[in-house]
């Protein structure tokens, strides 16, 4: 099932997993959505708040400017510069 999210940021990459998506800025900030299962994609909110991916949100700048993102089942790995 597919479900339309709009997003307040230019995004220039999107990254999909079988449990999360990532979305790529032009400034290389990255914003997440989907399972955050053991915290898996960065955040420090609960599972059940990013899990329905009705709502994007920033991963911590404290990663660097990401350039390329891999998303598994339960992780997510950045290469940043």
């Amino acid at each position: 099932m597919c479900q339309v999210v709009e997003v307040d940021e230019e995004v220039v990459r999107v990254f999909c997993g079988p449990s999360a998506t990532a979305l790529l800025t032009p400034e290389g900030s990255l914003l997440v959505a989907g399972r955050n299962r053991g915290n898996m994609l960065g955040l420090d909110e609960g599972e059940s708040k990013v899990k329905q991916g009705e709502v994007f949100l920033r991963v911590l700048e404290e990663v660097g400017e990401v350039q390329e993102v891999s998303l598994g089942e339960e992780s997510m790995a950045l290469l940043t510069r």
